[in-house]
This record gives structure tokens, C-alpha cells and sequence, in this order.
């Protein structure tokens, strides 16, 4: 069966990729809080496939330093969450840990000048 209520987490700073069932989090008023809380700050999406998103923090450059990862070649700084979209609302994704751990690469804290 389907898991359509989870979420996967990239966490830069602890080399980290895990999942978090996010259904019970996840509502219309909820979704836009819920994962600035989780990039520390606004979001902005990355697409990582034909229905699903990564979402990142869209000013993570512009603090003076930051842990960075890179995801199929393109470097973000801070953490990262990849959702599912269905007719443009959020879902769990359909991408596995393991799917996310082989396209991942930790860059650790870099300062930006």
C-alpha cells in the first residue's frame, strides 16, 4: 500500500535523510508554516521529478554561513523537504529514503562571502 502522508527530510547539518509522516500536520491553513518551520525560514520549490518538490529555504544564501547539500547536481543551502503535488496541493511523496539517499550529497558549512 501507498504511503501518501509522508514527507522526506534533508537535514544538511546533520548529513541526515529520513522520512516524517506529515498527514496530521498537513492542512490547507498549516502546509506553508509547517515546512518554513522545517527550512527555518520562506520556502521556495525545487522541482525533483514530475510530481514531487523539494522545498528549501529561498534565502538560505544570504546568511553569512550555511550547511549546504547538492541533489542531482544542483547545490542548496539548509535543509530541505520534497513533498508530492496532486492538482497543486501538497501530498506525501512517493519517493523513498533510499530513492533521495543515492541523488544526496552533504557539502557540510560553507561561509558565503
Amino acid at each position: 500500500m501507498e504511503n501518501t502522508s509522508k514527507a522526506i527530510i534533508i537535514d544538511s547539518e546533520n548529513k541526515k535523510v529520513y522520512e516524517r509522516d506529515i498527514l496530521a500536520e498537513i492542512t490547507e491553513n498549516k502546509t506553508l508554516s509547517l515546512l518554513q518551520g522545517i527550512v527555518g525560514g520562506f520556502i521556495e520549490a525545487v522541482a525533483v521529478g514530475d510530481t514531487e518538490t523539494l522545498w528549501v529555504n529561498e534565502e538560505g544564501l544570504l546568511v553569512n554561513e550555511n550547511y549546504f547539500f547538492s541533489i542531482d547536481g544542483q547545490t542548496l543551502a539548509g535543509n530541505g523537504v520534497i513533498t508530492g503535488d496532486k492538482d497543486g496541493h501538497t501530498i506525501g511523496t512517493k519517493l523513498t529514503v533510499e530513492d533521495i539517499e543515492k541523488r544526496v550529497v552533504f557539502l557540510g558549512k560553507m561561509a558565503i562571502n
